[in-house]
């Protein structure tokens, strides 16, 4: 499985866990807690990340409790060759 595979399964499973957890609507109405979490954006730059780093980040998001991120791809892997991406945009 390729790198990108790995990472849009990895970030797919992530996503689904978070889904299943969620409250139904009655739920977050009585308590908006749940709902009203922050989320971050996420900044991948020339799709320099690992496997490890995603795991790493989406585990810290949630334990500080966030309540998703907006992943935003920055400049193709071809603009910084130096920095051996691996995950094309």
């Amino acid at each position: 499985m390729s790198l990108r595979n790995k990472i849009i399964s990895s970030v797919l499973v992530a996503m689904s866990l978070g889904v299943a957890a969620s409250p139904t609507l009655e739920q977050a109405f009585a308590d908006p807690s749940y709902a009203a979490r922050p989320w971050s954006f996420w900044y991948w730059m020339f799709g320099a990340v690992t496997e490890e780093g995603i795991k790493a980040d989406l585990e810290a998001m949630k334990n500080v409790g966030l309540g998703g991120t907006y992943l935003m791809p920055i400049k193709s892997v071809e603009m910084a060759p130096e920095f051996e991406g691996k995950a094309p945009q």
